[in-house]
Formats: C-alpha cells, structure tokens, sequence
C-alpha cells in the first residue's frame, strides 16, 4: 500500500516508453529552490528540461481517471477511484472543498485547512484509492478535483463536452490538453418530500389541511414508508367518498409565464380577434406533449400538441387521403439557450403549441401545464415513485342531545355538522338497535328531524352514519425509488376522490 491508501502492487509487464522512465521527479530541489518554466529537478537534484526527459525517457500517459461524480448524499460517503494509464505515469490529485477552503488529506482522509494532496505513480497500470467525503457542512458543498499529470506524464487526448448554455461541462469531457483534468462533484443538504390534499379546479376547500412530509436524498433512494394527510370541510358541508385513490389522482405541474404576444405557425389563418395555437413562455423544461392546460383564460379541453395543417382530397371516397402541408412541433426552444446551475438546465425559454387555439387574452398569463400519474411526477418533479395500500376514509361525526325528548322526532343536538338530509342515519343510546337506524329528513338551528319517534335523555352521544363526514383521511405507503434534485409537493387531488355535499 501507499501512504496507507493506494495500490502500489504491479500484476505485470509495462508497456510503452514509461517503462524506461526515471524515479519520481519533482518541481522544487531538496533545498526548496523553484525549477525555472519548462524545467524540473531529477531526484538527484539536477535541473533537466521537460523536453530533455521526455526524449530520453518518453512520455506516459494518464488514459482515464474513474469516479463516482454524482451529488454526494447529505450525510456523505466512501467513494474509490482509479487512475489509468502507463506505469510510471506521474501524477498529483488534489480535492478541496470550496465552501469550507479545505484540502483532503489522503493520509488521514479528512479535509484539512493547510494544502496537502496525493503524489505517487502507476505500478500496475493503475492507481486505486477512496475519498471519505464528510456530511454537508449546513450548506451545499462544492469540491473541486484536480488531476494533474507530473513531467514526463500527459493526459489522453482532450475531448470536449459543453452544456446547452455553451459553458464547459467538466465531468462530460475526457482526457486534457494540459497538465490539468479538473472534475467537479456537489453535494447538497436533504430535500423534502410534501404530501397534500389538492383542488385543481378550486371546487373543495382544502385550506383545512394537514399535510405529511418526508425527507430524502438528492437523486437517492428511500424504503417504503407511511403517510397520512387529510381534509375538513367547513361546518355546514359534508363529504362523500366517490372512489378510492390511485396514483393517477396525483397531479403534477409547472407554473409558466406566457409572454407578451403568440406567433403565427405556417398555415394558419390570421384571426379577428385573434387567436393561435403557438406562444412564447418563460420556460419549456420540463413541459412534454400531451400534457394538460389550466388557466383563466385558457381554452378548454386544452393539452400541448404538435401542429399539423392538413387538406383532405378525395373525401369520402376510397381513396381519401389527408395531405398534411404545414407542421411544427409542439415546443421549440427558438434557438434560445438555457440557464444551467452546477451542471443542470433550471431554465429553457421556448414556445409552445397547443391544439386549441389561444385567445388574446392568454398574454402575460401565469398558467398550469402539468398531467396526472407516474409519469408526469417524474417529468415535473424528476421523482420515481411508487405508492401501495391508497385508501380514503371519512371521519365518523358525532353530536350529543341537548334535552331530552319523549315520543318525538325532533331532536335537540349541540350541532348538526356532518349530516345529509335523506342519507344520514342516526344510531345511540337510547335509539333501538333491533330497528333500523333512524333517517334524518331534514335539520333546523340544533335539531334533527328523524323519520321515527324517539325517546332520549339529555346527553346522550349520537353517531351519524350513511356514508357523510366532515374529515375525509388519506392514508398509504410511498418509496422513492429515486428522489429528484429539488423539494416536490406531491397534490392529490380530491376532486377525484370526493363529492361535497
């Protein structure tokens, strides 16, 4: 082992010139004197020109550097590596972490103030080692890797890969140009998970919430595990359960900023007053075909859709045939670049197309693109998930007698919350249970009126039944398979789930 930490054994011959190479090399003398550029000092401490070393001895060559450089979990973790290439390629691997301004110390294998990196060379045509990388220090961190190739060394040839908005992307590229490969891993705090009951048309109240949460791991996954949220209604409404929930009763959206005015798309007719089925918003990314349009001003049945101008020849006859002569796909980003951050697009201003035409109106709207099911979760939110044991239950609604009643079918209750005139049924102490449970015909201000005489003392605990309530309970399981790389909010949307009456 070297230092403790990295393979030095060799499983067989060298090939190429770096077998020929000498010791290691080095930029500074014993006595700390800085080689001049283009120079560097032998280990017997003679000055020799990097061109001199490699004519005599070669040059060798780094061919691959292999780690793991997706976003470190929260809590941090061990990941290896492995430096490829010549034996006696030379080399220097320095980490810092440049939130906290510290080094890793691959002795101790903690990040230290004072600079310290890894110098050592290939034996057996490749380098093994590990990082210990620490939990996240409160704020998201950053570490920089650099790889740099010592005299006589070089890095495989360079091949460049860029992100959308032209900038470098580092872990994308191979190989260098220079005596440098840099690589960049990040690391972020843990993300939460909300489940909340919704109302995508605004027709149930749902500001009398309770919502659950979770926390997962950016990009990571997460057992299964249960959850409960729920919704009351106001005092006079009640609930009925219309079916129970499925996945596809979650939906998922972004919320857009249409801009100022729509384009025209080959073929179609200018309109008075106008209307278009193409028009510039602030961001496409995570919008897909097919999905569905909310808005105030959004036509109806509206859903994002290629455009397809066509005539029909020989209509009703054998040989009818639709001629498509204009089309467009249903977004474009016009050749606009997107906002990228630590090697994700947040951003990508485009146009989209939808298959209804759009009413002036629709300019400098905020609107809701988005679907129900799997698949939209993962396209808005970037989360895999899946759900098991869904159930939705009411709440059963209770009331208690205010004085007691002989031989009468009106009852004076403290409330009346919770009951449905002709469904509810009524059951307690005092009620016969070997006859049907009383129905309640109508209520006034503290009363039930039933449709069968009762008697019943003052106090007595009534317990309404026949299918209403007042808090509907959502309950199941979750895993996350794999966590996006933001906070979600996962929205049920009761409308589906629940008839107010």
């Amino acid at each position: 082992m070297a230092n403790g930490y990295g393979s030095a054994s060799s499983s067989g011959p060298s090939s190429g010139t770096g077998a020929r190479a000498a010791s290691t090399t080095s930029s500074s003398s014993s006595s700390g004197l800085t080689a001049p550029r283009g120079f560097h000092y032998m280990p017997d401490g003679t000055l020799m020109s990097d061109a001199e070393h490699a004519r005599l001895y070669g040059t060798r060559t780094i061919r691959a550097f292999t780690l793991d450089l997706s976003d470190l979990p929260a809590n941090g973790e061990i990941r290896n590596f492995d430096i490829i290439g010549d034996n006696d390629s030379e080399f220097k691997l320095e980490i810092k972490d440049k939130d906290t301004g510290k080094y890793y110390n691959f002795v101790t294998n903690l990040f230290q103030t004072t600079k310290t990196s890894l110098e050592e060379k290939i034996t057996n045509r490749r380098y093994k080692g590990s990082v210990t990388f620490p939990s996240v220090t409160g704020n998201d961190d950053q570490y920089d890797i650099h790889l740099s190739a010592k005299h006589g060394t070089q890095h495989v040839k360079y091949i460049e890969n860029r992100f959308g908005d032209g900038t470098v992307d580092l872990n994308g590229s191979t190989g260098s140009n220079s005596l440098l490969m840099q690589k960049v891993i990040y690391q972020y705090s843990d993300l939460t998970l909300t489940l909340t009951p919704y109302s995508t048309n605004s027709t149930i109240d749902v500001s009398n919430r309770v919502n659950d949460t979770l926390t997962v791991s950016r990009n990571r996954s997460k057992n299964k595990i249960s959850f409960s949220i729920s919704v009351s209604a106001p005092g006079y409404k009640n609930y009925q359960v219309i079916k129970q929930p499925s996945i596809n009763d979650i939906i998922s959206f972004v919320e857009v900023t249409v801009g100022s005015a729509p384009e025209y798309l080959p073929g179609e007719a200018v309109q008075s007053p106008e209307i278009n089925y193409q028009w510039p918003v602030d961001d496409i990314s995570k919008i897909t075909p097919g999905m569905i349009v909310l808005g105030d001003n959004v036509t109806a049945d509206s859903i994002v859709a290629k455009y397809e101008d066509t005539i029909t020849i020989f209509e009703n006859t054998k040989d009818e045939e639709i001629i498509i002569k204009n089309e467009a796909p249903a977004l474009n980003t016009k050749g606009q670049k997107p906002t990228v951050v630590k090697g994700l697009v947040t951003v990508q201003p485009g146009n989209v197309v939808f298959n209804n035409q759009q009413v002036a109106g629709l300019a400098d709207d905020t609107i809701k693109i988005g679907g129900y099911g799997a698949s939209n979760i993962l396209n808005i939110h970037g989360y895999e998930l899946v759900f098991t044991d869904l159930a939705i239950a009411l709440t059963t609604v209770t009331t208690t007698t205010t004085a007691a009643v002989v031989n009468s079918a009106s009852i004076p209750v403290a409330s009346v919350n919770g009951v449905i005139p002709g469904t509810t049924t009524v059951s307690g102490m005092g009620i016969d249970p070997y006859v049907a449970d009383p129905i309640v015909d109508s209520t006034g201000v503290g009363i039930l009126n039933l449709n069968a005489t009762q008697n019943l003392e003052s106090g007595v605990t009534l317990t309404f039944g026949g299918g209403g309530g007042q808090t509907a309970t959502l309950t199941g399981n979750v895993e996350v398979i794999k966590a996006g790389t933001a906070n979600a909010t996962i929205r049920f949307d009761v409308e589906r789930l629940l008839n107010v009456v």
